[in-house]
């Protein structure tokens, strides 16, 4: 009875500080929990699983900031599995202007990611090499610094990158030397490069207007990517037989909004040029959209954290989605039990004769 009146009588920061501890610990030993994929989430996986190989598949970041903590592991999800099937990711932010940075940061993670799947031997022969050794103790390089870094500088060579190669220059000069660049052009067909497997157009003013242009031709409307590169430069929108056109050759157009995006979406790309859109939208949003997929004007929704949770666990890479789903899991439960012992708490009280 003692207890659950000096419970009733506590600190609530002390309650505050609890609910903190709670929730960072899952994060920081990364204890992801299980979860079984919704259909909604299944459906958008199994139509890019059947796509074939260059379709192109464009992302929309419609978020800022402050939505990053949920719909940004979904973009990083989506990212990798198009990437892995070797569809033709594209990105584009048309909402806020900040997030053009998001955009990038998800879309270049993964390639990352993918890249150094493929090349996993050559780095590790490099990562072997005595020259290279060397440079990495000079520079204080641990060694996943290092691998990025010669990661960096073999993928500026096929993309003929010169801002990254003077930013590595001296890593150049080394590679160079062990004969350790002259191979990665084995793997050219493999990676995932800029302007043939991937664009990122960055921020574009004028929401409406740039999607009913790209619906008549990207290149024309879009003109640059996020680094001012025009479109025409890259393979994926001057090929004659695989160019980026315009919608006839996206699989899906995905819509990650923080907002009433996915109205615009629906109502030009769906509905006047007759192509698939899927949304991944905040939890607080998301029971406004179920209409939309019951009505099969999307054909998929990921729903907040447990949406990119889902997803991560369809394409077998544990992200900040599951990581995530361990920590609302462990806030919920402790609110369970502050519940709970409150319940008893009154009951006992009330028992007792206290008001």
């Amino acid at each position: 009875m003692n207890f659950f009146k000096w419970l009733s009588n506590i600190d609530r920061r002390w309650i505050y500080l609890l609910m903190a501890v709670v929730i960072s610990i899952p994060i920081f030993i990364r204890a992801p929990v299980k979860v079984k994929p919704s259909p909604d989430v299944t459906m958008l996986y199994d139509y890019l699983e059947n796509q074939e190989e260059g379709m192109g598949v464009l992302l929309s970041f419609d978020y800022s900031p402050d939505s990053l903590a949920e719909l940004q592991p979904m973009a990083k999800a989506l990212s990798y599995h198009a990437l892995s099937k070797n569809l033709r990711l594209m990105g584009i932010a048309l909402s806020w202007p900040s997030a053009a940075g998001l955009g990038i940061e998800a879309i270049k993670s993964q390639v990352d990611i993918i890249n150094s799947e493929v090349l996993k031997d050559l780095l590790d022969s490099a990562e072997q090499n005595e020259e290279v050794k060397t440079y990495a103790a000079e520079k204080k390089l641990a060694s996943e610094g290092l691998r990025k870094e010669i990661l960096y500088v073999l993928i500026a060579k096929l993309e003929k990158d010169k801002e990254i190669e003077e930013r590595y220059s001296e890593l150049k000069g080394v590679l160079e030397k062990a004969r350790i660049s002259s191979e990665i052009v084995t793997y050219e067909k493999e990676v995932r490069l800029i302007g043939r497997d991937w664009c990122y157009f960055g921020y574009k003013p004028g929401y409406t207007q740039m999607i009913l242009g790209m619906g008549t031709d990207i290149a024309t409307t879009l003109s640059t990517d996020y680094k001012g590169t025009s479109l025409l430069k890259y393979e994926m929108f001057n090929s004659p037989t695989e160019k980026m056109k315009n919608y006839d050759n996206i699989a899906v157009c995905i819509d990650l909004a923080a907002g009433g995006s996915l109205g615009s979406w629906l109502a030009f790309v769906n509905t006047k040029f007759g192509r698939p859109v899927a949304t991944g939208v905040t939890a607080v949003m998301a029971a406004d959209y179920y209409p939309y997929l019951q009505s099969k004007q999307i054909i998929g929704l990921l729903n907040g954290m447990r949406g990119a949770a889902d997803y991560e666990t369809l394409i077998g890479k544990p992200g900040r989605g599951l990581s995530g789903m361990s920590s609302q899991s462990a806030a919920h439960i402790l609110i369970i039990i502050f519940i709970i012992l409150g319940n008893i708490g009154y009951f006992l009280g009330k028992k007792g004769g206290e008001k």
